[in-house]
Formats: structure tokens, sequence, C-alpha cells
């Protein structure tokens, strides 16, 4: 009985992290034309692109950029 009192310090959160993952799951509404990740995504390319002498490629989705240095030219 006493090593089953034992439990781990995130075992409440893993008990919430089930519940919560219970119901419908879709990413498609924040991902499309209008919804919250498609347009904070598109802002933070504008926002990177702004900045003198850093540029990002296009491109059709990515969860994470890397900025670049854009070479000055003579």
């Amino acid at each position: 009985m006493l090593a089953s009192m034992r439990l781990c310090a995130n075992v409440p959160a893993q008990h919430a992290i089930q519940t919560a993952l219970g119901g419908y799951q879709s990413i498609s509404e924040f991902i499309t034309p209008g919804g919250r990740l498609y347009e904070q995504r598109n802002r933070a390319w504008e926002l990177i692109n702004d900045i003198p002498g850093r540029f990002l490629r296009e491109t059709s989705w990515c969860a994470v950029y890397v900025p670049e240095n854009r070479r000055q030219t003579l």
C-alpha cells in the first residue's frame, strides 16, 4: 500500500493532460487563412523581413524560422 502512494511530482499534470486531450482535436482552424497561427506566422515573417540586413525565405508552412543575413552588394 505504501508503494502505491509514492507518486511522481508530475502525476497530477499527467491526469490533466489526459482529460484535456480527451475531446475534439483539430488544428485545421488555426492554420488556415484567418486562423490564429496562420496570422501569427505571417506577421512574424513580415516583422523579421523588415529588419535591415535580415531575411526569411517564403515557405508554405514553417513552425520555426531561421533568419539569415542579407548580403550587401557594393
